[in-house]
């Protein structure tokens, strides 16, 4: 089975007083269809925006962006990467989500710069590793 990696970054468009029940239903309603797609991944909140990364078959992928495309509380989605991969690196989420966080809202702002795609991969890889480690703490929904 071919597997891709999606890494994505969104504005938000839930409402604040929305915003932390809006964000639970997310994670568990994207929880379970992402177990149902065989999809891995993390999401992240700032506030503003999401990012986010999806592992797995590319048209289960393809069927979560597409999905995402029209949801409202998205806007603007960038893609910043896609591409095959041989293994998983969030094999063991089917969304590993950490709660709001600020500290990376700066980094994923600088994602939405626009950039060579040396500097913009470099970048990419970078919040992916912010994601990793925001996975591997206890307090995921």
């Amino acid at each position: 089975m071919s597997l891709e990696r999606l890494v994505y970054i969104s504005e938000s468009r839930i409402e604040a007083a929305d915003v932390e029940t809006a964000i639970a239903r997310l994670v568990r309603v994207s929880s379970a269809r992402n177990a149902c797609l065989t999809l891995t991944g993390a999401l992240l909140f700032t506030g503003s925006h999401f990012a986010q990364i999806l592992e797995g078959p590319p048209e289960s992928i393809e069927l979560v962006l597409t999905a995402i495309s029209i949801d409202t509380r998205h806007a603007n989605i960038i893609v910043t990467a896609r591409h095959p991969i041989t293994a998983r690196i969030f094999s063991g989420w089917q969304m590993a989500y950490h709660g709001r966080s600020q500290y990376v809202a700066r980094h994923v702002t600088e994602l939405l710069g626009n950039h060579s795609q040396t500097i913009q991969r470099r970048l990419t890889d970078r919040l992916t590793q912010m994601l990793l480690e925001f996975a591997a703490k206890p307090n995921n929904l």
